[in-house]
C-alpha cells in the first residue's frame, strides 16, 4: 500500500492513535457521498494501491474495487486466471463502503411479492442464493484468516406505522413456505415501546466490519497474483480490453462492476432510480441502556 494524494496529513484523534483524515479533497477519489462513513473513520489508512501508469496485459480486467468486484477477481484468481482490477477511486470508496454492513436474506423485494412475480421456486431460490452467499463469505474470512468482526446475529423485519399488519403476516407465511428459519414475535427485541410491535425474526444473519473485510480479500487476492490499481478510471471498454488513465489493459475478458455501469450509458442509465437508504448510530448511556433492556424484559 502507499500513501496517496488524495488523503490529508495524519493527525491524532482523541484517543491519541494516528489515523489518516479521510476527508475528500475535492477529486472524488474517498467515498461517493459527503459524509465520511464509520467504515472509513475507522480505518488507519485508505486501501490505496499504485495508479496504472503503464500498457500492461492480463487474461481478465475487472473494473470496480467494490465488495461485487474484488469478489469477483479473487474467485476468478482463485481459479488460475491473471487478474488485473483497477478502481478509479480507493478500494471501497464506492457504494460498499457506504454500506450498512449487515448480511442478509432479508430483501427490498418481499418474498410474498417474489413468489406472486414468479413462482415459489424461484421465491425460494433466492433466499437460498443469499444464505449461500453469507456462508462463503464467513467460509471465505476463516480460509484466509480476516479479522473483520465477522458475527452471526438475528435480523428483524418490521412494519412502518402506516402499514398493515396483514401485510406483514403475509411476508411471514411466505418465509415459512420457501424455508426459512423465521419467527414471528409480539416485540422487536431491544426497542421499548408502550405499543405492541409485531416483526419477524430471521435467525443465523451476519455483520461484518465492510472495510477490514475489504482488506483481507484484497490480500487474499494479491496472494493469488492479482494486481489493483487505484485511482485508475476506465475510459473506454472494447473486445481488446480496456483504456484507463490513457493506457491500454489487453485482456481477454471484461467485467464491469461498478454499479452503475460505465460501458452502456443509454441503455441502463435511462432506466435507473438512484436512490439511497440511512443508518443512523450513536452512543448511548448505560442508564438508557439498562431502562431498554428492562423495557425488553
Amino acid at each position: 500500500m502507499i500513501e496517496n494524494k488524495g488523503i490529508n496529513n495524519i493527525k491524532s484523534n482523541e484517543e491519541g492513535a494516528n489515523h489518516y483524515q479521510l476527508k475528500d479533497v475535492g477529486d472524488g477519489t474517498i467515498t461517493s457521498g459527503n459524509h465520511t462513513p464509520y467504515w472509513f473513520e475507522s480505518m488507519i489508512q485508505p486501501i490505496a494501491f499504485a495508479p496504472l501508469i503503464e500498457d500492461i496485459e492480463t487474461d481478465i480486467v475487472v473494473i470496480g474495487g467494490g465488495i461485487a468486484g474484488l469478489t469477483t477477481a479473487y474467485c476468478l484468481a482463485a481459479q488460475g486466471y491473471k487478474v488485473t482490477l483497477i478502481e478509479d477511486g480507493f478500494i471501497g470508496s464506492g457504494e460498499t463502503g457506504r454500506t450498512t454492513a449487515h448480511l442478509t436474506c432479508v430483501l427490498d423485494a418481499r418474498y410474498v411479492d417474489l413468489e406472486k412475480t414468479f413462482d415459489l421456486n424461484t421465491a425460494r431460490l433466492v433466499a437460498q442464493s443469499h444464505n449461500a452467499a453469507i456462508d462463503w463469505i464467513e467460509n471465505i474470512i476463516k480460509t484466509n484468516n480476516i479479522e473483520c468482526h465477522f458475527m452471526r446475529v438475528d435480523g428483524f423485519l418490521f412494519s412502518h406505522e402506516t402499514d398493515s399488519n396483514e401485510n406483514l403476516q403475509d411476508e411471514y407465511k411466505a418465509t415459512q413456505r420457501i424455508g426459512l428459519n423465521t419467527q414471528m414475535l409480539n416485540k422487536i427485541p431491544a426497542i421499548h415501546s408502550d405499543q405492541v410491535k409485531w416483526c419477524i425474526k430471521f435467525s443465523n444473519q451476519a455483520q461484518i466490519h465492510m472495510m477490514l473485510y475489504l482488506k483481507g480479500l484484497t490480500d487474499a487476492f494479491n496472494l493469488l497474483g492479482g494486481k489493483i490499481f487505484t485511482e485508475t478510471r476506465a475510459e473506454k471498454v472494447s473486445k481488446e480490453g480496456v483504456i484507463a488513465n490513457g493506457f491500454n489493459i489487453k485482456a481477454k475478458h471484461v467485467v464491469v462492476a461498478t454499479n452503475s455501469p460505465i460501458n452502456d450509458w443509454v441503455t441502463m442509465h435511462t432506466k435507473q432510480w438512484p436512490y439511497r437508504s440511512y443508518v443512523i448510530a450513536a452512543k448511548i448511556t448505560k442508564e438508557i441502556a439498562q431502562c431498554i433492556m428492562v423495557g425488553h424484559r
